[in-house]
């Protein structure tokens, strides 16, 4: 190929990769207000945590909206199957890490993907029921929730179970 024509396919390439982020983002505008910011992948999911905030809600009563309404519109962003983690900072205190990832089922143990041996059994904690790990959002959400909300859980989850039940336009 020439090398003119080689750098023009680069630099259309290059054009269009900005071009297209910049549309991306300008439908995943984070929606304010004097209460604050929410921003997330989906603007469904952004609009309810910023109607937390006006509501009276906390940023944690938000986050939580906001998860569950993820769970909803796009599931790849936040499900109720997986885990998460959550940094939360408030100018009074100290920041708090929250870890709220999958963990193992309690029946683990020490030998548990061990042959009678003792040795490594292949693929045994990626494939099958053992690999499989207990969800952590839901929890995390309530701790969250316990610890930085103030809005009633109904409140928090109401909008992502209509949006469930009455459906949504898929962007």
């Amino acid at each position: 190929m020439e090398p003119f024509v080689k750098r023009l396919e680069i630099w259309f390439g290059a054009v269009f990769i900005f071009v297209s982020s910049q549309l991306t983002a300008a439908t995943r505008a984070p929606v304010w207000n004097d209460k604050g910011l929410v921003t997330s992948i989906s603007p469904l999911a952004s609009d309810i945590g910023a109607q937390i905030l006006r509501d009276g809600g906390t940023a944690g009563d938000a986050a939580v909206a906001v998860a569950f309404a993820l769970a909803v519109t796009w599931p790849s962003a936040g499900n109720i199957g997986g885990g998460g983690f959550a940094l939360v900072h408030k100018p009074d205190s100290d920041t708090t890490f929250i870890d709220y990832r999958e963990t193992a089922p309690a029946a683990a143990g020490p030998d548990f993907y061990l042959d009678e041996k003792g040795e490594a059994v292949d693929q045994l904690s990626r494939v099958g029921y053992r690999a499989a790990g207990v969800p952590g959002t839901v929890a995390g959400m309530v701790l969250l929730h316990k610890k930085y909300g103030k809005l009633p859980w109904q409140k928090l989850v109401k909008p992502a179970r209509l949006l469930a039940t009455n459906g949504f336009i898929v962007d």
